[in-house]
């Protein structure tokens, strides 16, 4: 007989520390997509509102807190790193894909320029800032960049990527710390 164990999509893969970045995987218990019901998005702000204490996140935004975010997918799509309420079916569909993502934050200082080696997008600090989300490439994966911090970002791919993205960004980290080892050498 076969026992079954629930994994994280980073189990042994996470965390790690690459010079002054670190790597760790984000977990929520749950994960929601929503999408509002026809004529319900007013309906739905309220209600993520009163009872998720969240504001549903505009294009290109995410909202929350380091225990509870909702990132903006795309048009009328919403990820809620929680279970969704009951009463948010009364005005949105709601699924349930809490085995379907993986979520990695990283941390550290100029992460634009690690980003800069897997992304096709402006992440510098002036032109993405705080709050501020975008669905992108990551290497050669889809995938939503988040920036939470001053120094700290959130990626997030399928599930399936999650050796991927690890290797990628694991990968970035060590080139941009390599490079600047050479320069403070240098200087």
């Amino acid at each position: 007989m076969f026992k079954l164990s629930a994994k994280s999509p980073c189990e042994g893969l996470l965390p790690l520390s690459i010079g002054p970045y670190e790597i760790r995987e984000m977990e929520f218990a749950n994960v929601t997509l929503i999408a509002p019901l026809a004529g319900q998005e007013e309906a739905l702000d309220v209600t993520l509102s009163d009872v998720h204490r969240l504001k549903r996140p505009q294009r290109g935004r995410i909202t929350g807190r380091a225990d509870l975010r909702c990132l903006y997918l795309g048009p009328h799509l919403a990820l809620l790193g929680a279970k969704a309420s009951d009463e948010l079916a009364s005005c949105a569909h709601l699924t349930d894909v809490s085995d379907g993502y993986c979520f990695v934050q990283l941390s550290g200082p100029d992460i634009p320029a690690v980003l800069a080696m897997l992304c096709p997008i402006d992440l510098a600090k002036n032109a993405f800032k705080r709050g501020h989300a975008q669905s992108t490439l990551i290497g050669h994966m889809q995938g939503t960049v988040a920036r939470l911090g001053e120094d700290e970002y959130l990626l997030v791919v399928f599930r399936s990527m999650a050796k991927t993205l690890v290797h990628e960004v694991s990968r970035a980290c060590s080139s941009v710390n390599a490079i600047e080892s050479v320069r403070e050498r240098g200087s």
